[in-house]
């Protein structure tokens, strides 16, 4: 399981610049951009202002590496003839290996054992 998080670099310039309709209608279509890449067992949400997390419980870390890749490509194409394109910068975490069984029930993070 993998999570990413994305964050769209400088976006309170861009919002300061712009009504709160524009920057709201780019934030929707940043988010239509991540959410055409995932999967339908992958879970995005937005987490604060101009950030965004996907859930990959299907993934490795090179599996979301390359889905992170992906989108931030094409966020960057998209906004790339732009006097103020949005340029994302996405993080990767990834959970230990788990046995499936474990890992359909999320429980496969265990508490540190105490000395």
């Amino acid at each position: 399981m993998t999570i990413l998080l994305f964050d769209i670099d400088h976006f309170r310039s861009i919002s300061e610049r712009f009504s709160r309709e524009q920057s709201e209608r780019a934030l929707v279509q940043v988010a239509g951009m991540i959410a055409a890449k995932l999967r339908r067992t992958d879970v995005l949400a937005r987490v604060a202002g101009d950030e965004f997390a996907a859930v990959l419980p299907a993934s490795d870390q090179l599996g979301a590496m390359t889905v992170a890749e992906s989108i931030g490509s094409e966020i960057v194409a998209t906004g790339s003839g732009s006097t103020d394109p949005c340029t994302p910068s996405a993080s990767v975490s990834a959970s230990p290996s788990c046995p499936p069984r474990m890992a359909a029930s999320l429980s496969c993070f265990s508490a540190p054992t105490k000395p």
